[in-house]
């Protein structure tokens, strides 16, 4: 098995542990553990040899855990985990992640390889609305921004049919 497979079923045995959790002690949801396992937050952080934080091996185990389970909840979750990045991107760092999160997402979902589909329209939306409210502190951080901006809806209108902003 190659290590981004090992990395996969790494982030799959941290879902399947916490699913077990939810549904042992009857939590209503798995947002809060969604958001930390796509930030790599503590013990959380899915990565090789200290090469940093794999977000697509998440992705790739929510879709497997998914496929495997066939709990909606799951999938609700996750969705609300994206959906909760998507609101709280007020820096720049913050708003590229949530980019790469859901232009993976939506890569799977087009490329036939996901095993649901959250709505990323919505999602970009609320990335959007987000960057909108914030859009001045966001130029003063980043210099760039606006170019940033025009190369990020270039890709989503190529790939997706989709913009931010």
């Amino acid at each position: 098995m190659d290590v981004y497979h090992e990395l996969v079923n790494y982030a799959e045995k941290l879902i399947e542990v916490s699913d077990n959790d939810k549904h042992k002690n009857k939590k209503k949801d798995n947002k809060y553990f969604f958001i930390s396992l796509l930030n790599g937050n503590g013990p959380f952080k899915v990565e090789y040899n200290g090469n940093g934080h794999n977000y697509q091996a998440v992705i790739d185990a929510i879709h497997k855990y998914y496929d495997l389970k066939k709990d909606e909840s799951i999938k609700t979750d996750y969705e609300d985990a994206l959906k909760f990045f998507a609101s709280h991107s007020i820096v720049t760092s913050v708003i590229q992640q949530t980019y790469d999160f859901i232009t993976y997402e939506m890569k799977k979902e087009k490329n036939g390889t996901g095993t649901m589909e959250v709505d990323s329209k919505e999602i970009l939306e609320i990335l959007s609305n987000t960057i909108q409210e914030n859009y001045d502190k966001l130029r003063k951080e980043s210099f760039n921004f606006d170019n940033w901006i025009k190369d990020k809806n270039r890709n989503l209108e190529t790939n997706y049919d989709s913009r931010i902003l």
